[in-house]
């Protein structure tokens, strides 16, 4: 398996609202790099757009980090396509870099998971949903199926740390 340094992460960070699963996400990366930082995640919220969706992240800065939105291939729901887009997950956890999935619901909604690790038929998320306080297997197959669903699976935030 390869990972980030998961004796790092914060996988007690639960989500506060029903809707909070981005700041919390955002908080587990940020808590990943630097434990001593003090935000909330509604304080985190409030630095996002009033929109609750996804590209409120877009252009995020916060102290020495700046997160962005990386979105799979337009209307290209391809095994191709899910390479593409695993590979891009796969070379930021190889760089011990934690990446952040949209989870689409339907149309309106939107969970968000964090990426910590992967093998070679996994993916190993962190859900902020309480009670769910360690990595939960996610295979290639079941995400290969939900990709080709037409964007079920998609967007990542990237982070870049500047520190």
């Amino acid at each position: 398996m390869v990972s980030i340094n998961l004796s790092k992460f914060p996988f007690d960070i639960n989500q506060e609202t029903n809707y909070y699963c981005i700041p919390a996400g955002i908080l587990s990366i940020l808590k990943y790099y630097d434990d001593e930082i003090k935000i909330t995640q509604d304080e985190l919220f409030k630095l996002m757009s009033p929109d609750i969706s996804f590209g409120a992240v877009k252009k995020l800065t916060f102290k020495d980090f700046t997160f962005d939105i990386k979105y799979p291939e337009t209307n290209c729901f391809t095994k191709q396509c899910f390479s593409n887009w695993f590979k891009i997950i796969k070379d930021e956890i190889d760089q011990s870099k934690p990446v952040a999935i949209s989870f689409r619901l339907d149309s309106r909604n939107v969970h968000t998971k964090v990426a910590v690790a992967y093998d070679t038929s996994n993916l190993w998320l962190f859900d902020p949903a309480p009670f769910t306080q360690r990595p939960v297997q996610y295979s290639f197959q079941d995400a290969e199926k939900e990709f080709a669903k037409q964007d079920r699976c998609g967007d990542m935030i990237i982070v870049n740390y500047h520190g």
